[in-house]
C-alpha cells in the first residue's frame, strides 16, 4: 500500500494498446513506455542495432548478440553501462523516459 511518485509500464508495441487501457493509465498517472516491437527490440535500439519487425526476430537477434544467459541480469552489464545508456538516451525516446523515471524525475511526456 505504498504511494509512489511516478508509476510506469513498459509495454511491447507488437499488440495494439486498447484505448480503454490508455485512458485508465492516464487517469491513474501511469506513464506508458513503448518497447518497439518488444523489450528485445528496445535493447537492440539502445545498442544501435537494426530492429527486426517482429518480436520473434528480435528475440533471435538478441540471442546471437549475447553469449551469456539472457535471463541473468549480469549478462547485460557490459553492453548496457551507464555511459552507453546516457550516450543513447537522446536517440532512443523510451530509454530517455526510463532514465528519467529511474532517477526519480518526471519524464517529459
Amino acid at each position: 500500500n505504498a504511494d509512489f511518485t511516478y508509476r510506469a509500464a513498459l509495454l511491447d508495441t507488437d499488440l495494439e494498446w486498447p484505448p480503454k487501457m490508455r485512458k485508465k493509465a492516464k487517469e491513474d498517472g501511469i506513464v506508458l513506455v513503448p518497447s518497439n516491437p518488444c523489450v528485445e527490440g528496445l535493447l537492440l535500439e539502445i545498442l544501435g542495432q537494426n530492429i527486426p519487425e517482429t518480436s520473434k526476430a528480435c528475440k533471435r537477434k538478441m540471442l546471437t548478440h549475447f553469449t551469456g544467459d539472457t535471463t541473468i541480469p549480469d549478462s547485460y552489464t557490459q553492453d548496457f553501462s551507464i555511459d552507453v545508456l546516457e550516450s543513447r538516451r537522446s536517440l532512443v525516446p523510451s530509454l530517455d523516459v526510463l532514465l528519467f523515471l529511474l532517477s526519480g524525475k518526471k519524464p517529459p511526456v
